[in-house]
């Protein structure tokens, strides 16, 4: 993969090239609060690098593994940027945040033609030995570029390979299969439950949005109201979401409930009342969304694939002249109980609001709670 094409990609994908609001730049992909706690590590066949998204930059951290074709973004959490903010409720908005990176990466690849493909349940040790120490929480990773990517475990035998011929390390290795090797790092105690993963996962084609660079460079999160009427079905067609409108509710199928379920979400969003009146509200839903209830790593993957969903939705609003911006504040709220079905079911982990076309102002980023 030629460096200028994935740096074209950073660029699209995770650069700080937005307008600023009050103190803080905004960048291509949306954050809670606009707090931005992902970093992007990149191993090339050149080396490993650091993704500066305010300088737009590469900077070197080292030799590493070369490999050959493409090259691996590793998606990082640094919680304590978001928790300044949010306290004891970062959780969720980290990994929603972290799943529309791995969007934002997946969408800037298809409008380049470059070939791209994810990892969602990978160890966070076995990611950790390819950004080091220093590379906050890794808990996702792109490959991106021609070939087939490389296998997970021959990538971190690759890098310790190359520190072995340059010094003794003596952090444990990845085969052990678990964080114990590197709990100093793993300190925070919800993501250390969510970093253990599989040694050897499944790389996966996202679903990306295929709209073109301009239509990336052009999103922005609008702000209230989002008043009108629009078409929900071009943002729901292949997905799980379910649009709520006024005259009920509707998913890829068809209707699936009747009623206006607006004023109730209004509410379930802590307090967001624009969405009582939206011409949609566009809201993903997974079985026990708690990490207590459906296990923290199938947690961590909800939340990316929530993330990862929502993001393709709104540049697909984008692209039809639509106003968006995401919801990320849902708590336990259950639609699948609201609807008379079982609880737990169908619990809110993310959402949208789209409304007809206009200026598109730029306000604070989703989950201003």
């Amino acid at each position: 993969m030629r460096t200028s094409t994935l740096r074209e990609l950073l660029h699209l994908s995770l650069a700080a090239a937005g307008p600023t609001v009050g103190s803080v730049r905004l960048r291509r992909v949306p954050s809670a609060g606009a707090r931005y706690p992902v970093d992007a590590h990149v191993l090339t066949s050149g080396g490993r690098f650091f993704y500066d998204p305010l300088g737009d930059d590469l900077t070197e951290r080292g030799s590493g593994p070369a490999p050959g074709g493409g090259a691996l973004i590793v998606l990082a959490l640094v919680p304590e940027r978001t928790e300044r903010k949010y306290g004891s409720r970062s959780l969720p908005s980290l990994l929603l945040d972290l799943g529309h990176a791995l969007g934002a990466v997946a969408a800037a690849a298809a409008a380049l033609g470059v070939g791209c493909r994810v990892l969602l349940e990978a160890d966070g040790a076995a990611l950790e030995r390819l950004t080091g120490p220093a590379g906050g929480y890794p808990l996702a990773a792109a490959w991106v570029g021609g070939g087939a990517p490389p296998e997970l475990a021959e990538l971190v035998e690759s890098v310790e390979s190359v520190e072995s011929m340059t010094s003794m390390t003596s952090m444990t290795s990845v085969t052990s299969g678990s964080l114990h090797g590197t709990a100093q790092t793993w300190a925070h105690p919800d993501l250390a439950r969510l970093g253990p993963g599989d040694r050897d996962p499944l790389w996966e084609t996202p679903e990306a949005a295929h709209v073109g660079a301009e239509t990336i460079m052009r999103r922005r999160s609008a702000s209230p109201p989002f008043t009108g009427e629009v078409d929900p079905a071009p943002l729901l067609a292949g997905t799980r979401l379910v649009a709520a409108l006024p005259d009920g509710l509707r998913d890829a199928t068809g209707l699936i409930g009747r009623g206006d379920a607006r004023p109730a979400l209004a509410a379930w969003a802590h307090g967001q009342p624009f969405l009582a009146d939206a011409a949609a509200v566009l809201l993903y839903t997974t079985p026990h969304a708690a990490a207590e209830k459906t296990g923290w790593p199938a947690y961590r993957v909800a939340c990316l694939r929530a993330g990862m969903t929502v993001h393709r939705a709104l540049l697909l609003a984008q692209a039809r002249g639509l106003r968006a911006r995401a919801i990320g504040s849902w708590g336990e709220a259950d639609l699948g109980a609201a609807l008379g079905g079982t609880p737990g079911e169908r619990v809110i982990v993310h959402g949208a609001v789209v409304g007809p076309g206009g200026d598109g102002a730029t306000g604070p980023e989703r989950g201003a709670k």
